[in-house]
């Protein structure tokens, strides 16, 4: 059984390597969330496991559980600024991150309202 943060890094990995080629922009945006999601590397790589296998550790009531999840949200905004600040950098956000950081919005249930906050509070420098 997966928890939350597990579930957002299969969901996310599982965007990343659908066309089976990792970007450096996307690597650096993967060491942010392993980084954040605080998951073990033995975790990580039985995860990687069953993305490179094509299975699903989840059945659909457990992927709906764990997608509609918001007990942590708070911490999901974090992890999320994390990752759009990594992303805007270098100042110029590339389709893959574009991409990945869309995927991420919909994974954390982020709204627009909070994404455009966050954004601003990147870009005004808080």
């Amino acid at each position: 059984m997966m928890n939350r943060e597990e579930y957002i890094y299969y969901t996310f990995m599982k965007k990343v390597t659908e066309d089976d080629f990792i970007s450096l922009d996307e690597s650096g945006l993967i060491l942010i969330l392993e980084d954040k999601l605080g998951l073990s590397d033995d975790r990580m790589d039985e995860i990687m496991g069953w993305i490179e296998e094509g299975g699903s550790p989840l059945d659909d009531e457990g992927t709906r559980t764990l997608a509609n999840d918001t007990s942590n949200h708070l911490q999901e905004l974090s992890i999320y600024e994390s990752i759009l600040r990594e992303a805007l950098k270098d100042e110029a956000v590339h389709r893959d991150e574009k991409d990945l950081i869309i995927a991420l919005t919909s994974i954390m249930n982020i709204s627009e309202e909070e994404r455009s906050k966050i954004y601003d509070s990147i870009l005004s420098g808080s």
